[in-house]
């Protein structure tokens, strides 16, 4: 988001960058899609000035869907018969 409205996005300005990875992991036979995703609020990109968060989901047909989040350290799992 381009809060300066300088028209660009730069590391080390005061607008927030969001870096996004999808990838598919394979755990106890079982394959997920998983994303995750770090938003740096502020310039420097410390530790304090960062959030992240991780969804994945289950991939496969049948019943009993599985997806879970965790973002701020909380965690959500939904399951669908």
């Amino acid at each position: 988001m381009d809060l300066d409205l300088d028209g660009a996005l730069l590391p080390g300005s005061e607008d927030p960058l969001v870096e996004a990875e999808e990838l598919y992991e394979q755990v106890s036979g079982q394959w997920w899609q998983v994303q995750r995703r770090t938003t740096y609020l502020a310039a420097g990109g410390d530790a304090g000035s960062r959030r992240t968060g991780v969804s994945r989901q289950r991939l496969g047909v049948g019943p009993n869907s599985i997806s879970e989040s965790i973002e701020g350290g909380r965690r959500t799992v939904s399951t669908v018969a």
